[in-house]
């Protein structure tokens, strides 16, 4: 897929640079910014998506909502994102820097649906256990509630899926009973 080689070839670009000149917290803080900025404004995404809009346009609106809030090398990097014609893919670019940014600093990030809300004890617990499990040094949870799985949770962390939940399991016994 172009998008995901255009994304990571940037990301890497970036964090090579950051790591560099030992900006990678600021780096990481302008580009999670960016990110939410983007998720929080369609509007915007469209904008920068617009290839009729002109670069000029594009550049003058990047500076004045963002000058004040990042770095003057991250400003520069939308820049080029818009000479280059690459614009549209800031956020990829973005999802695939934190990404690496996570996988260079030991980090994982675990996506935990339950059916109820889970107490902070029981994040923290699950969190020390998914570190032994996957050997990393900090476990960032995501957290999301979903009545529908009756009772316990599941947990996504990279390529791995746990399923404690009573739908899974009721699932798995009609997957065996259908096979009768």
């Amino acid at each position: 897929m172009l998008v995901d080689k255009i994304a990571a070839s940037y990301a890497e670009a970036l964090l090579a640079v950051a790591n560099a000149d030992n900006s990678l917290n600021e780096t990481t803080s302008d580009i999670n910014i960016l990110v939410n900025t983007l998720i929080d404004s369609s509007a915007l995404k469209k904008f920068l998506s617009n290839p009729v809009v002109s670069r000029d346009t594009k550049k003058a609106v990047l500076r004045e909502l963002f000058t004040e809030i990042i770095t003057e090398k991250t400003l520069r990097l939308l820049m080029v994102l818009v000479d280059s014609r690459r614009i549209s893919f800031l956020q990829d670019i973005g999802d695939k820097f934190i990404e690496l940014y996570y996988k260079e600093e030991s980090i994982a990030v675990a996506k935990i649906i339950s059916c109820v809300r889970l107490s902070a004890t029981q994040q923290r617990d699950i969190a020390e256990k998914l570190k032994k499990i996957t050997g990393t040094k900090l476990i960032k949870i995501a957290l999301r509630v979903d009545p529908q799985l009756i009772g316990g949770f599941t947990i996504e962390i990279g390529s791995k899926f746990i399923d404690t939940s009573i739908r899974g399991q009721l699932k798995h016994i009609r997957r065996l009973l259908g096979d009768l």
